[in-house]
């Protein structure tokens, strides 16, 4: 029950790290976007875990951001994602 608990919390540690960074930057979520490129909305969308960024971005976001997220170990898992 522990393994799958901490599963969990790791599988969501990317949207919580990015959010977390957008603030202590004072960014906004359309500054990332633009910097990524992709729509506001599918970085919002990334952001609350209801969809998965695909490799490419993930690793561009881990190139603006300086985090390190751009495996998918810390991301939602696809078949969780309603």
């Amino acid at each position: 029950m522990q393994c799958q608990t901490m599963e969990n919390t790791t599988q969501h540690l990317a949207p919580h790290l990015l959010r977390n960074w957008i603030t202590r930057e004072g960014r906004k979520v359309s500054w990332l976007a633009n910097r990524i490129p992709v729509d506001r909305a599918t970085l919002s969308q990334w952001l609350s875990g209801r969809r998965l960024p695909r490799e490419v971005y993930r690793a561009r976001l881990a190139e603006i951001t300086g985090l390190p997220i751009a495996g998918a170990e810390l991301w939602p898992d696809r078949e969780n994602i309603r």
